[in-house]
């Protein structure tokens, strides 16, 4: 009975092994076309521009290289090598081991990757974009949103899950970052995060003016999206970082707590969707006399806040939830 149970243990996980080899296999081939393609399309008088990922990262380089860096890496750089750790998962067993360097770079991948969140802000963009110029979607979007989907099944698929004691965690630490990540906040939504230039007139953006746009005419719903995450969610987050950071050793309201750090821990990333959409609009516009926006100083604060807090999140150590505690 034993031995029964043990080889349809080892068959599932073989077979598991199979299914994340071969969809981390195929991340990998749509990678290039992910990467080759443009995302965008914009024509007007007869101007026509568009860019593919690596060109935005690149034109991002002349203005903000920060923010250019943080892009390559949560919507290049971190998915490829979620793959590529994938695969030496399947190939070998000491790969999964807490303590191995693909281990380690997966579950550090996977808190920084941003693919789902750049491909929400591709739609925002274009419809930000409608009003300057014409306006298409670009085949880069699609590989961007099946390489994603790729990515998300793969992690769904493994056979093993993150062992979370694998780093010593301070909730001082934590403190620091939520309270350093409180001092920006305020520059960040009052600062200007981008600068519209048209014939004629020259508009500064910041945070909150920037959501407000979303709401004109058929965009609200990715406007709501924008408000809650980019918005609201910062303030949330830094409010609950400190209660959590403060209150972590006490076995009060243990499980509330728990269930608090990982709504933040999942959803924390999809603040960066504002900057995301900024990224794409000043990569994209660059139709001379007609149009042209350029990032500012708000943006990198917002960005910086934003790493602010996932390392705060990152830094909570909560004890282990009582067993049959109340809420």
């Amino acid at each position: 009975m034993n031995n029964t149970i043990t080889q349809n243990f080892i068959r599932e996980i073989d077979l598991k092994k199979f299914l994340v080899f071969s969809l981390s296999i195929s991340s990998l081939i749509l990678a290039f076309p992910l990467l080759y393609f443009p995302i965008i399309r914009i024509t007007k008088l007869a101007k026509f521009e568009q860019a593919n990922i690596i060109e935005i990262i690149v034109r991002l380089f002349d203005s903000t290289p920060v923010v250019a860096l943080i892009t390559l890496f949560s919507i290049v750089i971190a998915p490829l090598l979620m793959a590529l750790c994938c695969i030496f998962f399947t190939l070998f067993d000491e790969a999964v081991n807490e303590h191995s360097f693909y281990y380690k770079a997966y579950f550090f991948s996977k808190q920084w990757m941003m693919l789902d969140i750049f491909t929400i802000a591709v739609f925002a963009s274009m419809i930000k974009l409608g009003e300057l110029v014409d306006v298409a979607i670009g085949l880069g979007t699609f590989f961007c949103f099946s390489f994603w989907l790729l990515v998300f099944f793969t992690d769904k698929s493994l056979w093993f899950q993150e062992r979370k004691k694998t780093k010593k965690k301070s909730n001082l630490n934590a403190f620091c970052y939520a309270l350093a990540a409180l001092f920006l906040l305020i520059p960040a939504n009052i600062l200007p995060i981008m600068t519209t230039a048209k014939p004629g007139m020259v508009e500064k953006t910041n945070l909150w003016e920037s959501i407000m746009h979303l709401f004109e005419g058929p965009a609200w719903p990715i406007g709501i999206i924008v408000f809650l995450a980019s918005f609201c969610g910062p303030w949330f987050k830094i409010a609950s970082l400190f209660y959590l950071s403060l209150t972590a050793k006490s076995k009060k309201n243990m499980n509330f707590k728990r269930n608090l750090y990982h709504f933040f821990e999942n959803v924390g990333r999809w603040s960066m969707i504002d900057i995301f959409i900024a990224v794409i609009l000043v990569s994209i516009v660059k139709l001379n006399a007609l149009a042209n926006i350029s990032l500012e100083s708000g943006s990198l604060i917002f960005t910086a806040m934003v790493i602010l807090t996932l390392l705060s999140s990152a830094s909570i150590d909560l004890k282990e939830p009582i067993a049959n505690e109340s809420v």
